[in-house]
């Protein structure tokens, strides 16, 4: 089944309320514990919106691989995509994918291509489930993938391996970490 769909990808980045670089995000998800290596950090730019954002993602070359429709590298840039959307009262709150509602494949995705995700209607158990939709779009903006209800659950962090203001505020002194990374950290969300 192919996609008829094509969508605006200028129009969104012209309209973006902030862009930030996609090494930002890393940073940010290395010292939040989240380690990603060279074929899972797809991620290159940007582009946010209230709850929505849009990623322009690429695949190391290395990755590529002709007979993969859902290249598992690209899939989960899709899903990290999730994370730069999240509010301030769920930076308590780490989202574990739970289920997907609907998956429409229109095309494979190709090594370089956009991922559009919205906030979807939510809301139980004190917003601790969330839904997303998310599409992805080749570089002219043709849909290749749609999920549907993409659904995390919150679970708790652990707030004793979390460092404090002051930790932080160190670790900048002693050069252990940037300014920049020091201001990630605190921020909690890409915002």
């Amino acid at each position: 089944m192919e996609s008829d769909i094509i969508w605006n990808v200028d129009k969104f980045i012209s309209e973006a309320d902030d862009v930030k670089n996609g090494d930002k995000l890393y940073s940010l998800y290395d010292l939040s514990g989240y380690n990603y290596g060279n074929s899972f950090r797809t991620i290159k730019k940007i582009y946010l919106k209230k709850h929505e954002a849009l990623c322009y993602l690429v695949l190391n070359r290395e990755f590529e691989n002709d007979e993969l429709i859902l290249n598992p590298a690209l899939l989960d840039g899709a899903f990290q995509t999730v994370l730069t959307i999240c509010d301030s009262d769920e930076k308590s709150l780490k989202g574990v994918p739970y289920s997907i509602s609907e998956l429409k494949i229109y095309d494979k995705i190709p090594s370089e291509c956009y991922v559009y995700v919205r906030k979807g209607s939510n809301s139980l158990n004190k917003n601790r489930i969330k839904k997303y939709n998310i599409s992805l779009f080749d570089k002219n903006g043709k849909m290749v993938l749609d999920i549907v209800d993409f659904t995390t659950v919150g679970v708790e962090e652990d707030n004793k391996n979390k460092m404090s203001i002051e930790e932080i505020l160190l670790k900048v002194k002693n050069g252990d970490i940037s300014a920049e990374q020091a201001d990630l950290l605190l921020s909690g969300c890409i915002k």
